[in-house]
């Protein structure tokens, strides 16, 4: 005997996407709740708002145009831009 299990998808496509985000989220929060047990030798991601405050400041998208100048290297994580903190600190130093 099958036994069924009711989803609240209408097709396989609307499954699919559903279980990508929950991955893709899933993966943010992991790189993003990397704690003060970490050494310094791993690596550290931060999102556009961490960077904006760690530079004074300024506004996300400064730090997206940043971004796309070349300025800052970033990750694309699902449909989130991430940093690596030692990266933006680094770039920070060149700006000054």
């Amino acid at each position: 005997m099958q036994s069924f299990i009711a989803l609240p998808f209408s097709n396989i496509q609307e499954l699919d996407k559903h279980l990508e985000n929950v991955v893709e989220r899933t993966i943010s929060r992991a790189l993003l709740s990397q704690d003060a047990k970490s050494t310094s030798t791993e690596e550290r991601y931060m999102s556009r708002r961490e960077v904006a405050q760690l530079c004074g400041g300024v506004t996300e998208q400064t730090v997206s145009n940043w971004h796309t100048q070349g300025i800052l290297k970033g990750k694309k994580v699902g449909n989130r831009l991430l940093f690596n903190r030692q990266d933006v600190l680094k770039a920070l130093d060149n700006l000054r």
